[in-house]
């Protein structure tokens, strides 16, 4: 699965198309009814989540802007990802010490076009934490690796996918198309969950950086350091190597607090307490949500149980390797 069902638009394949057909199908879609498969979004709530006209938008769904199309098509892409993301959790990223250490980073990755590698326990905040990154750096490069669909092949077509490099020509490879259409352009290539990547792949990522001088990010779990640790000759191509952790998890605590258990009310110092806990243990703040969700249901079933009960309760019922105290 992709960071985005729909890449950032690449300003340098622009000459091969005028615009995203892809994009503009899949906000057309939202625009439908919801009997149609739609979401019911007008032209003015697309508006005012990218920042622009109502005009400019209905221009663009009937391929009639005659503006920067491949620019609008960047905004765009870059407010679909973060509305994916919200709605998949239904929680508004918010800025914290771990999203702007990792902008940070991606930025120094960036700047100095290195193969860098950021990890960081699972539930951190790593991919919200680039989501917010991409809002800002809309041409970097973004996808996810996952399990079944981590070999070098795999790979290729994500880069493709990721690069809005959708046409191959008779008898062309991915990888070639890939190196030729984004050699020396300076984009960022950012792969979550790295660590699923597979041997072979993770060397191609590797050579991907080598090929084309461009700055790749490789981000993921703990494992993901081990995995480049066992090739010597892989490993000293690192150029920058970071560990994330937890150092002040207040502010993402008490965003979830607040989203999730509106009315905790008196119960809420309480609350955050043991929700803090949580959110410093395994899993972190994916745990936390989790946890909150749990109880959250639990309390509309029994309205009656008090906010800290019902988190406690779901605590026993979720995988944890700790108690709460």
């Amino acid at each position: 699965m992709h960071t985005l069902s729909l890449p950032p638009s690449d300003r340098a394949a622009a000459s091969d198309t005028r615009s995203d057909t892809a994009l503009r199908a899949e906000l057309l879609r939202l625009r439908r009814p919801v009997a149609e498969g739609g979401e019911s979004l007008s032209n003015s709530i697309i508006a005012a989540g990218c920042g622009k006209s109502e005009t400019m938008i209905s221009q663009y769904l009937n391929d009639k802007y005659p503006g920067d199309v491949a620019g609008l098509e960047v905004v765009l892409c870059a407010w679909l990802r973060d509305r994916q993301i919200t709605r998949a959790s239904g929680i508004a990223t918010i800025e914290t010490d771990i999203t702007r250490t990792v902008a940070r980073k991606l930025e120094e990755i960036r700047l100095a076009s290195e193969l860098g590698v950021i990890t960081g326990p699972a539930g951190i905040g790593k991919s919200r934490a680039e989501a917010l990154y991409l809002k800002s750096h809309p041409v970097a490069i973004s996808f996810r690796a996952i399990a079944w669909h981590c070999g070098i092949n795999a790979l290729a077509y994500d880069l493709c996918q990721a690069a809005s490099i959708f046409r191959l020509g008779a008898g062309q490879k991915r990888w070639d198309v890939v190196i030729e259409k984004t050699t020396g352009s300076g984009r960022l290539l950012i792969i979550d969950d790295a660590h699923e990547l597979s041997q072979r792949a993770l060397q191609c990522a590797v050579d991907y950086h080598e090929e084309t001088g461009n700055p790749v990010a490789l981000v993921g779990l703990p494992a993901l350091k081990r995995k480049l640790l066992r090739d010597d000759r892989r490993a000293r191509r690192v150029g920058d190597f970071y560990e994330l952790a937890i150092k002040d998890p207040s502010a993402l605590v008490e965003h979830l607090v607040s989203t999730l258990a509106p009315d905790a009310n008196g119960e809420r110092a309480d609350l955050v307490k043991l929700a803090t806990a949580v959110a410093t243990g395994p899993g972190a703040f994916g745990a936390l949500e989790k946890q909150l969700k749990y109880a959250a249901r639990s309390r509309r079933k029994k309205p009656d149980v008090p906010w800290p009960a019902a988190f406690r309760a779901a605590h026993l019922r979720l995988l944890r390797s700790y108690t709460l105290n």
